[in-house]
């Protein structure tokens, strides 16, 4: 009875190694990697069926192709492409058998259009012109700008160029990087002179801002003649006295030589 039992075993052994893959299907059933998936428009998915040979025949299929393509087919791996929004079934079909995955697609997300409004750091500036040659000896509000530096946000075009136009142009200089200087001081009888500067960007588009430039020299002198005007002249004063109270004072207070006709030189000594 023992040597008929043994001979039973061996038979079924025998039976497993003669035929390949049976002990494995028998312990692995076939069934999809997913059940459900999720996806966004222009996404692809390896769906695959586990549990058969890479070499399976597998057939596949979408209920929607308008939503869910098969894009590639290799065994039991297919690849699938999100078309549009919506929803699709895809079926595996393996000796007779068939399983499913549901496909969700979404929409993509809208990517915010990027603002494109051009403007510039500032739309009016005011400069002071001030010469070495005085520097160390009239008084001037240090705050003041000598330079400033112009600059275009709230778009990703370069500008092309900068330009500086109106009356007083000649007065200034920008660097092709939009830092705006002078290059001389105005004169004492038109103490303020202005211009325009106009960023083109690589467009076309233009960008404008006012500026104005004053020399620290003139304040000066006008500091001085006010000073002056409030500390020795009255309004019952002759045109004579107040020249001659303008002479005296000059005298006293400064280096001015008789006949030199160079007010500036006179203020610098004072």
């Amino acid at each position: 009875m023992r040597r008929k039992n043994t001979i039973i075993i061996l038979f079924a052994l025998v039976l497993t190694l003669l035929i390949p893959g049976m002990e494995t299907e028998a312990k692995t059933k076939p069934k999809l990697a997913a059940n459900k998936k999720t996806m966004t428009v222009g996404q692809t998915y390896k769906l695959k069926l586990k549990g058969v040979s890479a070499k399976a025949k597998v057939k596949w299929k979408t209920s929607k192709k308008s939503v869910v393509s098969i894009a590639k087919k290799k065994g039991n791996t297919v690849t699938l492409k999100a078309k549009k929004k919506g929803t699709a079934v895809v079926t595996a079909t393996y000796k007779k058998k068939q399983y499913k995955c549901k496909i969700t697609v979404k929409a993509k997300k809208k990517e915010k259009a990027t603002a494109d409004n051009p403007t510039l750091n500032s739309k009016d500036v005011t400069l002071y012109y001030l010469s070495e040659t005085y520097k160390d000896y009239i008084k001037y509000d240090k705050s003041h700008m000598r330079e400033f530096r112009f600059r275009v946000s709230g778009t990703k075009k370069e500008v092309r160029d900068w330009k500086i136009t109106r009356e007083g142009a000649d007065y200034f200089s920008i660097t092709d990087y939009g830092l705006l200087q002078m290059d001389w001081e105005p004169a004492y009888a038109c103490p303020c002179v202005t211009a325009t500067v106009t960023a083109i960007l690589e467009d076309g588009r233009k960008l404008t801002a006012a500026v104005r430039a004053y020399s620290e020299l003139n304040i000066y002198i006008d500091t001085v003649f006010t000073d002056f005007e409030k500390q020795y002249i009255t309004p019952s004063m002759t045109e004579k006295e107040k020249a001659e109270k303008a002479a005296w004072y000059i005298s006293t207070t400064s280096d001015y030589e008789l006949y030199n006709n160079n007010s500036l030189l006179m203020v610098n000594f004072i």
